[in-house]
């Protein structure tokens, strides 16, 4: 039953990323054909970060008394429901109100906040520990081959389709998502805090990153990490590709998918390499944080389009390296029960952090140039490859 649960789950993320992904080109699509701005058609994601942020938050006062294949479940069925009046919507491109749009972007985004940490917490409770490195290897590879046809696929799609077609398969796919969960077991969590107030059960959580030197340690790295990250956002390689290497726009979606291609293979190295990750996942994460900071050291100087579809793979490929074992360390040292409020904290740090750290690498592109950027986001993994090697112990957990 626990395999068949997990192959349900893989399946249930698969579905639903490839939703997401039309989804997004669907909507941002319409959104700059109705108002003919890329300002606002850019607070599309900013608007979906910010309320999976809040959902985050409140998170753990969900967690608490529904179980998560319900919480699953209940997000992914919510999605579709507000779906099928944006479809709507956009069947009157001529008339349409986009601030009900901006609303319902941000209602699914609200559910999405409560699905994805509501399935990473599942992934323990329907794997065995020595499984579970393979397991996030698994995950994170489909979503990596998920992304690059998805986006490819969505933005071939928009060249003969219409959003509105789009948006409907979008509803097509996010609808099987919520089939397959009938296929999962149950997975009630057993709080230690049920009894607590509502202020102690949202910052339950909280108390654990601090409280806990290694959660607090790959908090640290996590926030650095995703400051170094925010480099590689579509608007800023966008940048790079026209002044500093002074190319086609064309070589920026080359660059996006061999970076995409990097975190695939990143990805496979770790399921080949999963007994290494169970053992020895300090050493890992050490390398793949030193060897993303040289990486992107190379990628600041460089100036040749061909050598940088190189570094950008070779960049994904170690961040999956950091992130996988990184990854398996939360599920198998915090018990079932502080798992999905811990995992709900770390979401709000990414999406904060990503949020904040996306406005700053705007900011320091327009006033230092774009190059300084990458010379930063090398600097930021090379504190990261610090802080591992300096924790090393913590991080072995065995």
């Amino acid at each position: 039953m626990k395999k068949c649960s997990f192959y349900s789950l893989f399946a249930n993320q698969c579905l639903a990323n490839i939703g997401d992904t039309l989804y997004i080109v669907a909507v941002i699509s319409s959104i700059y054909a109705i108002t003919r701005s890329a300002f606002i058609s850019s607070l599309v994601p900013t608007a979906i970060t910010l309320s999976m942020m809040a959902s985050g938050i409140i998170f753990p006062l969900v967690s608490t008394s529904v179980s998560l294949t319900h919480i699953l479940t209940f997000s992914q069925a919510a999605k579709v429901t507000f779906l099928c009046p944006l479809a709507f919507q956009l069947l009157h491109l001529g008339n349409v109100n986009i601030t009900l749009i901006f609303s319902m972007i941000t209602a699914i985004a609200f559910m999405d906040g409560f699905a994805q940490p509501a399935a990473s917490s599942l992934i323990p409770s329907y794997v065995e520990k020595h499984l579970l490195a393979k397991a996030n290897s698994l995950m994170d590879g489909a979503f990596q081959i998920l992304g690059i046809g998805g986006w490819a696929g969505g933005s071939i799609l928009l060249t003969y389709f219409s959003p509105l077609i789009i948006l409907t398969l979008s509803i097509v796919f996010a609808s099987l998502s919520v089939l397959t969960m009938l296929l999962m077991k149950s997975v009630p969590i057993v709080h230690e805090n049920e009894r607590s107030s509502v202020f102690e059960k949202l910052k339950s959580g909280w108390k654990v990153l601090i409280g806990i030197p290694l959660m607090r340690t790959l908090s640290v790295m996590d926030i650095f990490e995703t400051f170094a990250s925010s480099a590689w956002i579509s608007s800023i390689v966008l940048v790079f590709v026209e002044q500093v290497l002074d190319v086609s726009t064309a070589w920026w979606g080359y660059i996006n998918t061999t970076f995409m291609i990097g975190l695939l293979v990143g990805s496979f190295v770790c399921y080949v390499l999963s007994n290494h990750v169970n053992q020895n996942p300090q050493k890992l994460i050490v390398l793949g944080a030193l060897g993303g900071a040289i990486t992107t050291l190379f990628v600041a100087i460089n100036r040749s389009p061909y050598l940088l579809l190189l570094l950008s793979m070779t960049v994904g490929i170690f961040s999956e390296l950091k992130s996988i074992p990184q990854t398996t360390i939360i599920q198998k040292f915090l018990p079932a029960s502080k798992i999905p409020e811990v995992y709900s904290a770390i979401n709000v740090i990414y999406t904060g952090t990503f949020a904040l750290s996306s406005l700053l690498v705007g900011l320091v592109s327009q006033y230092w140039g774009i190059s300084k950027v990458f010379f930063i986001s090398a600097g930021l993994l090379f504190g990261v490859s610090f802080i591992a090697y300096k924790n090393s112990d913590k991080l072995s957990i065995n």
